[in-house]
């Protein structure tokens, strides 16, 4: 069968299965798309394109490709059941409470920490303007030879998702925050930061985090929009302009950090070939080399949980078996997360796929379930800010970004509103808790 038939019955499957899955939650459904992203890009480009897989030195000849795609497939299936079936237990429970207290010294700490950031951000971007750029930033070497505050500097700015965000939300809701937070320093703050995150993110070429930030803007939105029909599609409408303004950016971003015009390839190419199109190429390998090593994925998704281990990614590892040495911590061709079920235990993997990859995303969903329907909104769009990310990552991350990212954006939520989990309500789950009610935005 000509691959063409293959792709669009995977499409017709997937969008099928999709509406399905979004319907009941869109956290799953946000993930799911870009698990379609991140496959069906490399189908088309290896099928059709092969001198692009022959740039990244991944094409491995055309009797690759089916193997691929029923592996793909497979998982995206198996991912598919395993929702239906453990979904509803995971969603019809309220997992612990939340309550209201007065932050620390009225929100002061909240402001203090959001100016130092800004101030630290602004001065450092400023005064190493010129050796900022794409290249620089994914060189190791670079980063080790600039020091402490070159790490901060670096930290900082992908702390800055979560500052924009809870500055957005806080914005949003200041009519249920406004005890505590001041209506003028907030929206001043939110542009401030807005503005440096952007200019940094030009600057160094960097579009995953302003995409980051805007999954969780949608989100955010969506969640927190009116029921009725027509304020629906007031907001839907909002976030189409503004959606297609993101897109905008980073395509003109694309341009800044390279070289290459639009008149170098064909339309379809430069389509295709995005930061999208590499991951699923691990996948490919893995299956050509038929690498299979289940004690090399929980050493290295062990060691990847943790901090300052720096034991190889499977990306580098199976990378290795056909472009070696390219791969850094910094910069590679990322990874396919549906790779690791094969990396893990061969064909079986499909299986691997929709079981831990579910359980991960349960993990990070279950966040969003207390009893207070702002606090919720509030994490679901912190999680979701990371939807693209953790598909193009091993499983590692689902661990990691729980206590890098999203516990230190729940403190500063804290710190700026006095609301946080009651400790006691984690060590159990009760089924019959009041929910907190709250207006739409």
């Amino acid at each position: 069968m000509e691959p063409i038939y293959l792709i669009l019955s995977f499409s017709v499957l997937f969008f099928y299965t999709f509406l399905k899955v979004v319907k009941k939650d869109i956290f799953f459904g946000g993930a799911y798309l870009f698990l379609f992203i991140y496959t069906i890009f490399t189908q088309i480009g290896y099928a059709y394109f092969p001198e692009l897989s022959v740039i990244l030195k991944a094409y491995f000849g055309e009797t690759l490709f089916k193997p691929y795609l029923a592996f793909v497939a497979l998982s995206f299936f198996a991912f598919y059941i395993v929702f239906l079936l453990l979904f509803p237990k995971l969603s019809n429970k309220t997992r612990y409470e939340v309550v209201q207290t007065r932050p620390m010294l009225k929100g002061v700490l909240f402001y203090e920490l959001i100016l130092i950031h800004l101030v630290f951000m602004t001065f450092y971007f400023i005064s190493n303007y010129d050796i900022l750029n794409y290249v620089n930033v994914a060189d190791e070497d670079f980063f080790k030879s600039n020091g402490l505050l070159y790490v901060l500097f670096i930290i900082g700015f992908k702390f800055s998702i979560v500052i924009n965000l809870l500055l957005y939300v806080l914005f949003r809701a200041r009519k249920k925050f406004g005890t505590y937070l001041n209506s003028f320093i907030i929206p001043l703050m939110l542009v401030s930061e807005c503005l440096l995150l952007v200019l940094i993110s030009w600057k160094i070429g960097s579009r995953t985090d302003l995409l980051a930030l805007t999954l969780g803007v949608i989100i955010f939105e969506i969640k927190a929009s009116p029921k009725t029909r027509r304020d629906k599609r007031k907001i839907l409408f909002r976030l189409a302009v503004f959606v297609l303004a993101v897109l905008m950016s980073l395509t003109i971003l694309e341009y800044t950090r390279t070289e290459s015009t639009a008149d170098d390839k064909p339309l379809m190419e430069v389509m295709l070939y995005k930061d999208y199109y590499p991951p699923s190429h691990i996948l490919i390998a893995a299956i050509e080399y038929n690498f299979v090593n289940f004690g090399e994925v929980l050493k290295s998704n062990i060691s990847n949980s943790l901090l300052k281990m720096n034991y190889p990614y499977l990306q580098a590892t199976v990378t290795d078996l056909f472009n070696p040495d390219i791969s850094t911590r910094s910069a590679s061709y990322a990874f396919y997360i549906f790779s690791e079920g094969f990396i893990a235990v061969g064909w079986f993997g499909f299986l691997y796929n929709a079981i831990i990859v579910f359980l991960g995303l349960s993990i990070w969903r279950s966040l969003a379930l207390s009893n207070h329907e702002y606090y919720n909104l509030f994490v679901i769009a912190l999680i979701s800010t990371q939807l693209a990310n953790i598909v193009r990552s091993q499983s590692s991350y689902f661990v990691k970004d729980l206590y890098t990212i999203f516990l230190p954006g729940v403190l500063l939520f804290y710190l700026a509103t006095g609301l946080r989990p009651k400790i006691v309500d984690f060590l159990h789950t009760a089924d019959n808790r009041r929910n907190v009610q709250v207006d739409s935005l």
